[in-house]
């Protein structure tokens, strides 16, 4: 019977939505995975969560579909920072290890229910599957899964992800490096109003509690939202001035939501799924962009800064056009036109991306270069600071070669 129900809203949600299967197969990662592979990926969970991001790591990238995950470039990121990683950017990895079930142990029946309770309350008439992204019905699941904020935040807090990695599976050294990891894990949602965002994107942002009327001063890490906007969010303290950060990004929704959400906090999921079948919330509200691990910003924001989202890339590979990004950029730098722009996190992105290798890095070493450097240190955020320090040590030391971004 359970079947026959899932066939009927299969067929449903496709023909709802005009979806039409794609021309070309799909194969699923699954699909090619071998007994090596599957090690593999076991063997780097378990380096996860020992906090050897270096292992790890290594380990995921040797299965060849994951040579271009986002889940590689968050670890290449944290092998990169290694102890010099902020305790919220562990804290933001505990979060990820909350929903990865691969490592030994890994509760993959924990993970399923969270798409079983979210996708009924959040999509009541049929999945909107061209709106999500999907050319295959095979990646609809997975995508709600890594995208849909409301899945995520139910599946790491309310049915108690993040406290099981915590209390049961994540090493002592990693935990030794969190930061309040405790607080996060019984953290609550808040409806909130944006009061205040710096247009530099370096004072904290304010937002205000439409519950209680508390002002919140929290840790600008770029998120794309304006004064006056309402939004859905994890307010989790950090050892960071000013004390408060988002747990992981926010979900942006129109007053009435906001306000609905606010009069019980505690019952913010059926409040959200009440307003979708009222009408006031669309199906698909939730499903965001791919998140990047430090900063508030979508995965690979820095694409922003040559005006090409990361969907418009050809062939979906970015790669092409770090080097115009870094070259605006060191532009920007050298002209002053950096300070006061609000670029900070896009180029903090740009710095720890892995795309930007050290072959790539020797192209833009060139003494005249070493002031772009300098600014560009003094504008990125503390964590990608060491790496534009490091460029203008070199330009400092390299000899004169007028062509050495040719």
């Amino acid at each position: 019977m359970a079947k026959s129900r899932n066939r009927r809203r299969s067929r449903r949600t496709s023909s709802s939505q005009g979806w039409r299967p794609p021309d070309r197969p799909y194969r699923s990662i699954a699909s090619q995975m071998t007994p090596a592979y599957d090690r593999a990926v076991r063997e780097g969970a378990d380096a996860e969560l020992r906090g050897d991001a270096a292992e790890a790591f290594r380990l995921h990238r040797s299965v060849p579909m994951f040579r271009q995950s986002t889940h590689g470039d968050h670890l290449h990121q944290l092998a990169t920072l290694g102890e010099h990683a902020p305790g919220w950017m562990i804290n933001r990895w505990l979060t990820i290890q909350a929903r990865r079930p691969v490592w030994s142990g890994g509760n993959e029946a924990a993970s399923n229910r969270a798409l079983q309770l979210a996708v009924p309350l959040l999509y009541p008439d049929g999945i909107p599957i061209e709106r999500i992204g999907c050319a295959h019905v095979e990646q609809v699941l997975p995508y709600i899964y890594e995208r849909d904020w409301v899945a995520r935040q139910l599946d790491v807090y309310d049915l108690g992800g993040l406290r099981r990695v915590v209390d049961r599976h994540a090493s002592a050294e990693l935990l030794a490096r969190s930061d309040q990891i405790q607080a996060w894990c019984d953290s609550r949602i808040r409806a909130c109003r944006i009061e205040r965002v710096d247009a530099a994107r370096h004072d904290p942002m304010r937002l205000v509690d439409l519950t209680s009327g508390e002002l919140l001063d929290t840790l600008d890490l770029g998120a794309p939202v304006e004064p006056g906007q309402h939004v859905l969010a994890r307010v989790v303290p950090t050892v960071a001035e000013p004390g408060l950060m988002l747990d992981w990004g926010l979900l942006p929704v129109s007053e009435p939501v906001a306000q609905a959400v606010a009069a019980d906090p505690r019952r913010w999921l059926p409040t959200l799924s009440a307003r979708i079948r009222s009408g006031d919330m669309a199906a698909g509200d939730s499903h965001l962009p791919e998140a990047a691990l430090i900063s508030d910003l979508p995965y690979r924001s820095w694409l922003s800064l040559v005006d090409v989202p990361l969907e418009e890339c050809p062939d979906h590979d970015p790669a092409p056009l770090i080097a115009k990004a870094l070259e605006h950029v060191l532009d920007l730098a050298e002209d002053g036109n950096l300070v006061g722009m609000g670029h900070r996190h896009a180029i903090g992105e740009l710095m720890l991306d892995p795309l930007l290798d050290q072959t790539l890095r020797w192209r833009f070493v060139a003494p005249e270069l070493g002031s772009a450097w300098r600014v560009l240190s003094e504008v990125v955020p503390d964590h990608a600071r060491s790496t534009c320090e490091e460029m203008a040590l070199w330009c400092a030391a390299a000899p004169e070669q007028p062509d050495a971004i040719a």
